[in-house]
């Protein structure tokens, strides 16, 4: 049954439910501990008809997973004390978010090929701090801005002694492996 399917019949069944609610509310003179009971139950019944009835109307929102083909994360370097195991996973989990950028520079130079070195301090929260370009292979002038202005976002463990870190990561854009 689809959603507007669903959402009728819901609608439907609420008015019934009011229906009966009310008819039951005019014979209210001389009802017994049974009919009250009813009234009750069939007033919570509607009432949680309309509450689901209206949530089923809200727009879902769906966050959709950019197709991270095409891009990989090269040798991480690090100065200080944190596993690169630790940057390596939050990088790859938020890799995603530079999907945008990738196919946007895709429009400008369909043959990408190219890596994009980004460094940025480790905040001792675990905040990005400072990101920007190392090295830019990628001939595309828009698409480092945008990687920038992704990574400002992004978080990771905080260093456990509680000092900056610095930390330098490869993009490695690959237009060859993303399908068309």
């Amino acid at each position: 049954m689809s959603a507007p399917d669903k959402r009728a019949l819901r609608v439907a069944l609420i008015v019934i439910f009011a229906l009966i609610v009310a008819v039951l509310m005019q014979h209210r003179r001389g009802t017994t501990h049974a009919r009250r009971w009813v009234m009750r139950t069939l007033a919570v019944a509607s009432l949680a008809l309309l509450a689901s009835s209206i949530a089923v109307a809200q727009p879902r929102v769906v966050q959709r997973r950019h197709d991270t083909r095409g891009m990989h994360v090269g040798a991480i370097a690090i100065d200080g004390d944190y596993l690169a195991e630790r940057v390596r996973g939050g990088v790859t989990r938020r890799l995603s978010d530079l999907a945008t950028c990738r196919d946007a520079a895709m429009v400008h130079v369909p043959s990408l090929d190219a890596t994009l070195s980004v460094r940025f301090t480790l905040g001792t929260r675990g905040e990005v701090l400072a990101p920007s370009i190392v090295a830019n292979e990628t001939g595309d002038p828009d698409l480092a801005p945008c990687v920038l202005m992704q990574m400002q976002s992004w978080h990771f463990p905080a260093p456990r002694r509680g000092d900056a870190i610095v930390v330098t990561v490869p993009f490695d854009f690959r237009a060859a492996e993303v399908s068309p």
